[in-house]
């Protein structure tokens, strides 16, 4: 379908594009979930806030490089584990430029979310003023460039972030709305974390935006299907100014302790509050450039694992409460937030031993099939060194037993 064939689902009308078959004001007694959900239509499914789970997302974007991993590793291990059990989670938007897929696909099999944040990260005026090819392939491009170089299935590509936070209007909403992206995350809120009036759950844009555009242009028209995983700001340490990123408040935290304090500010906002999700939006520069803020997110985030009612999630595992909502009693047993399936692990751990012993060999190889288990296994680190003694190639894989690992290894080398 061409961009722009959508059967005269609007008319120009003095330069406005008007839709005659829908109301432009959303109305929760005919937007109704799983499949649509108004932007100020209180909690979903009408909870109170005691049987509401406190849910925290952590969103990066930018590229992903080997130097960067090392951070992200040290936020999300097997270690940390939400009240079901199960590993703590986070989405990253991945720009194409300077990104290692091998880092990505890591990321991917640790069990995080993996967005779209464009292949060259145009700058704002460049991105605001977009035409419809430009639009196209920096979104879908990069989807394809995820697919092929980190092997993220592309039926689990599902959100998009433009870079800068910077909207390129009607046609970039279109192009995702037609692609079948799940989601965007751009739209800045008006407000600050725990201000009860702003628009603190994801939402459709099956009807216009209906707040006052932070970074225009905001969706003015209505994308059916489509949901917005808002930003909402977070009020500085001192309280006197908002930022969407966390690197971008005026008043920075000095220390550890600051980093901490300013984290905890913000949710206990909205624990002690509405129980809105908290967005933790930041790149991962913050955590490089001072070891006090890597060391304080880690703290907080170990503070957040020893609660029974915070779960830490993808932006699609928030959404899919959101489509179904779920009492706290019941949350530990709500599918979408279950474990990976180790089976499907297994097999794309199995995947990676190949390229990791493959690569540098010059060798085509036979790698027989993984067992199907649903035993768990323990992990042991692989190390490739080379004929000069450097090592080249490093991964994890599951001992399957000796024997099978060593009869892969003589079909590798």
């Amino acid at each position: 379908m061409e961009l722009f064939s959508w059967q005269m689902y609007s008319i120009l009308v003095f330069g406005i594009g008007v839709d005659f078959g829908r109301a432009q004001t959303c109305d929760p007694a005919t937007c109704s979930l799983p499949s649509c959900f108004c932007p100020k239509a209180g909690t979903p499914g009408g909870l109170s806030t005691t049987d509401i789970p406190q849910i925290v997302l952590f969103m990066f974007d930018g590229s992903v490089t080997s130097l960067h991993y090392p951070h992200y590793e040290a936020l999300f291990n097997d270690n940390r584990l939400n009240p079901n059990g199960c590993p703590i989670g986070g989405t990253v938007f991945v720009s194409h430029n300077f990104t290692d897929y091998s880092s990505v696909r890591k990321l991917y099999l640790q069990g995080l979310e993996i967005g779209v944040n464009s292949v060259t990260r145009p700058l704002s005026d460049a991105w605001k003023n977009a035409g419809v090819d430009m639009i196209k392939d920096e979104i879908l491009t990069q989807k394809e460039n995820i697919i092929r170089e980190a092997r993220v299935p592309e039926d689990e590509i599902w959100g998009w972030r433009s870079p800068n936070l910077q909207s390129a209007g009607r046609n970039q909403f279109r192009v995702l709305q037609l692609n079948n992206f799940e989601y965007d995350s751009t739209v800045v809120t008006t407000g600050w974390s725990g201000n009860t009036n702003i628009l603190g759950w994801p939402f459709t844009l099956d009807y216009p935006y209906p707040e006052r555009c932070q970074i225009a242009p905001c969706p003015s028209e209505p994308y059916e299907g489509l949901w917005e995983v808002p930003i909402v700001p977070f009020q500085d340490i001192k309280a006197e100014g908002t930022c969407s990123y966390l690197e971008g408040c005026t008043n920075q935290p000095t220390n550890k302790a600051e980093v901490l304090t300013f984290l905890k500010n913000n949710f206990e906002a909205n624990y002690k509050g509405t129980r809105a999700p908290v967005y933790i939006n930041l790149r991962i520069s913050w955590l490089a450039t001072e070891s006090y803020n890597r060391e304080g997110i880690i703290d907080f985030i170990n503070e957040l694992v020893a609660l029974d009612d915070v779960y830490i999630l993808t932006a699609h595992q928030l959404l899919a409460w959101v489509k179904n909502p779920q009492t706290l009693a019941h949350a530990k047993d709500f599918a979408p937030w279950s474990c990976p399936d180790f089976v499907n692990n297994n097999i794309n751990i199995w995947d990676q031993i190949k390229s990791i012993f493959v690569q540098g060999t010059g060798k085509d190889a036979v790698v027989p099939e993984a067992p199907a288990t649903t035993t768990p296994r323990p992990s042991v680190q692989i190390i490739y060194v080379s004929e000069n003694g450097s090592e080249s190639h490093r991964g994890s894989c599951v001992i399957l037993g000796l024997t099978s690992f060593v009869l892969m290894a003589m079909k590798l080398f």
